[in-house]
């Protein structure tokens, strides 16, 4: 996984980089509710994910695609903790499928 910066109602941002998904599971049970309580007005919508910036610490690799283009969109999340990995998980997949669909 890579550093990711999640964005509360009011436009501050939190931030985790870390390659350990029990790790970043555990982040989001801590901030989601506290970002986005359960008793948030709806109207606040859902959070939002600012960047998700691609990690190479080991130098072996991006752990993320690396396509600015992609990986700079804003995009939300679930509020529930539990399906906030699936949703980094499918916007990983939807940056892929941009990078193959620009290379054919």
């Amino acid at each position: 996984m890579p550093r990711i910066e999640l964005q509360d109602p009011f436009g501050q941002c939190f931030t985790i980089a870390t390659m350990n998904r029990e790790l970043l599971q555990a982040w989001f049970n801590e901030w989601l509710p506290v970002t986005y309580p359960a008793d948030a007005d709806p109207a606040l919508g859902d959070p939002i994910i600012r960047t998700v910036y691609p990690l190479d610490i080991y130098g072996t690799g991006w752990d993320w695609p690396s396509d600015s283009r992609y990986i700079s969109r804003p995009f939300t999340i679930p509020r529930d903790p539990a399906k906030a990995l699936a949703a980094l998980d499918e916007r990983r997949v939807w940056i892929e499928e941009r990078i193959r669909e620009e290379r054919r």
